[in-house]
């Protein structure tokens, strides 16, 4: 039988949550034949996506978007692309982290990835404007969480404006992780919405090191709005699918650069197609 290859699987997985969402209720017999894959397949598809809390899975085999406002679907849907690479970068960024530390974490999905493995740090403080960072440390029994407050911006799930700013500059941060939605090597980092510019600015110009996560697929692009540049951080960390002349940019700058060793690599089983 043929093999899917972890990239394929992620690609399934992007299109069945984007056809549930379009469905709204569906099932596991027609996700199944719209993708030709068995049900075996997508069963296990959907309990991967259900324990991600981006699906449901209710009685009768129905399957439905998780639309409780703390799931919102296109939070999640931006989430789980790329998550692999983001939970590599998040390993690699661990490592920075010493106990006592105070981290400043921004709203963006990668960041999110990092705050997930942050129970294995001990007596750190953590600074975000994410609404999701606070639930993921919840039993971290030695971390102090502060949630800055601001405009709630339901959509990314997160405090931005004056006041969110305003806060975040009251700390000094020994740390911060920062991301965007794109990189060019001429126009810099730029993101979709520029309401979630300001915060990341907040933080870097309180940081004593400032960390760029950045998975590889947004390498080379650009968006909206820019608003920094490599030079602003002290390092970036990228996962090991970074195209050889990216990294030959990066290296022509002199711009630091850790490029995570793939870890998460073979954690997903291959399926049947």
């Amino acid at each position: 039988m043929a093999k899917n290859t972890n990239k394929s699987i992620e690609q399934r997985r992007q299109r069945i949550i984007s056809f549930v969402t379009e469905k709204n209720t569906t099932s596991f017999e027609e996700i199944a034949r719209t993708f030709h894959v068995s049900e075996i397949t997508i069963r296990r598809d959907i309990k991967k996506l259900v324990s991600e809390n981006i699906l449901l899975s209710e009685r009768g085999g129905k399957i439905k978007p998780n639309e409780n406002i703390s799931s919102d679907i296109n939070f999640f849907r931006r989430s789980y692309a790329h998550s692999q690479q983001k939970r590599e970068i998040a390993e690699a960024a661990l490592e920075l982290i010493k106990e006592n530390s105070v981290i400043g974490l921004d709203s963006s999905t990668t960041t999110l990835e990092l705050a997930k493995q942050l129970f294995r740090k001990k007596n750190i403080t953590v600074v975000s404007n994410s609404l999701l960072v606070p639930p993921s440390l919840a039993n971290h029994r030695s971390a102090s969480v502060f949630c800055v407050g601001g405009h709630v911006m339901m959509d990314c799930m997160s405090t931005e404006g004056i006041c969110a700013c305003s806060e975040i500059q009251q700390y000094s941060y020994d740390i911060c992780f920062l991301s965007a939605n794109a990189f060019d090597f001429e126009y810099g980092l730029s993101n979709i919405k520029y309401h979630e510019i300001d915060t990341k600015l907040s933080f870097l110009s309180r940081s004593k090191f400032k960390v760029l996560l950045l998975d590889s697929g947004k390498i080379g692009r650009r968006e909206f709005r820019a608003f920094s540049n490599l030079s602003s951080f002290d390092l970036t960390i990228t996962d090991n699918r970074i195209k050889p002349e990216h990294r030959i940019q990066f290296e022509a700058l002199g711009a630091p650069l850790l490029i995570a060793p793939g870890v998460y690599a073979e954690c997903e089983q291959r399926d049947e197609v």
